[in-house]
């Protein structure tokens, strides 16, 4: 396993405050045994029968999801610690021989174990409001898996969630990515859609709070319905209250959506993705610029399609791994969950002899010291400065 897997997984959980959204995904389980107005699907098996395992798992935590003193209710206490544990059995399920999990989505199986058996020591050590963390966070790895791809097949448990669960008292955001995390993605884009015209988000805000980047993932990588797209942006650019920069990100954004729709899918998704790319990277301005924003999402959403349907090792993977990272490092804007390491450290790994290989290293190393301002590199954690080197050494062949 490679070393940023290794240590995402050592990391500490930071930061505990109570997080409504993650409570409600769990209260399936109050919900009937039967199917309401939904097909039944077929029977699931390897990899699908551990998510959805896993998925039940997630719903059985919180019983009663909307108050948070439940979580400290004694007498909930052993309901709730069986359920955690079969939680965390379930996400080490996706470690498991014979899972045939794609390699893309190794970081995000392994933080999402991480998670389930972080939920599970707070909870045994009474730490109520971390427990909700850990729980949020394992829906936010749902909301990252699902919005790589088209979803493979509908899934009627979602639906049905979704149908019944008591939303009503949840923020729009939080409702969005609810539906993403149980791949409802048309609800998902009439949600984000309500809320770019709701009066009760000054559109600054919602140009700083990731909504438009979440937007993008859906209606690009997912639904790839850029018509859509294009509308609800050009509709949210007529309020009044759009900033001068946030209208300058809505033109670029538009602009290069109408591009997008004048280019048929193309049959080698691997070059366009690096045109996509390029481009992306002269309209930016500075690194943390978002002028390119949509260049970046349609070419990492080309690129996962083609890191996931031919997962042959080569030069070609290795540069498809390299585009994805440097693709993310200009999309996530979330530090404890971003991708750009692993996607880099992969193609390093799968062509350490290549130029793609040292142009990911490249771009690693700029990635590490943002996290350190200040530093210019000198005074890096000794387990990073390490990390590097190793890396130096896998590229020189030493």
């Amino acid at each position: 396993m490679m070393h940023t897997v290794r240590r995402m997984l050592q990391r500490p959980l930071l930061g505990c405050r109570p997080l409504r959204a993650c409570a409600v995904l769990l209260s399936l389980a109050l919900l009937p045994a039967g199917p309401v107005g939904v097909v039944a699907e077929a029977p699931p098996s390897g990899f699908q029968a551990t998510m959805r395992d896993l998925f039940q798992a997630l719903t059985a935590v919180f019983p009663v999801p909307l108050h948070a003193e439940q979580w400290q209710d004694p007498a909930q206490y052993p309901r709730m610690l069986a359920a955690l544990r079969a939680l965390a059995h379930h996400a080490e399920g996706l470690m498991m021989p014979g899972q045939a999990v794609p390699q893309h989505l190794d970081f995000l199986r392994y933080a999402l174990a991480r998670e389930a058996h972080q939920a599970l020591h707070w909870y045994e050590h009474r730490q109520y409001q971390a427990v909700q963390v850990a729980v949020l966070h394992l829906t936010e790895h749902c909301f990252a898996c699902h919005t790589k791809l088209p979803p493979p097949q509908r899934f009627a448990l979602g639906q049905r969630f979704l149908a019944e669960a008591p939303l009503a008292s949840l923020s729009l955001p939080e409702r969005a990515r609810l539906a993403v995390a149980t791949r409802q993605f048309e609800t998902a884009l009439e949600l984000y859609e309500t809320l770019f015209q709701s009066p009760a988000i000054a559109a600054a805000d919602l140009g700083l709070m990731g909504a438009f980047e979440d937007y993008l993932k859906i209606g690009l990588r997912v639904q790839h319905d850029v018509r859509r797209v294009v509308r609800t942006l050009e509709t949210f650019r007529q309020r009044p209250d759009v900033p001068p920069s946030l209208t300058a990100y809505l033109g670029s954004w538009v602009d290069a959506l109408h591009a997008l729709q004048s280019v048929a899918a193309p049959e080698d998704a691997l070059p366009y993705a690096r045109t996509l790319i390029r481009e992306g990277q002269g309209r930016n301005r500075f690194p943390a610029d978002r002028l390119g924003l949509v260049h970046f999402v349609a070419a990492s959403g080309l690129l996962h399609r083609s890191v996931d349907s031919s997962p042959v090792p080569g030069p070609s993977l290795a540069e498809a791994y390299y585009l994805l990272g440097v693709a993310e490092s200009h999309i996530s804007r979330t530090l404890w969950l971003s991708e750009t390491e692993f996607f880099l450290e992969t193609a390093m790994h799968l062509a350490p002899r290549s130029e793609h290989a040292r142009q990911a290293y490249a771009c690693l190393e700029a990635h590490v010291l943002a996290r350190y301002p200040g530093s210019a590199g000198l005074h890096l954690p000794a387990e990073v400065r390490a990390h590097l080197a190793e890396l130096r050494r896998l590229l020189d062949g030493s």
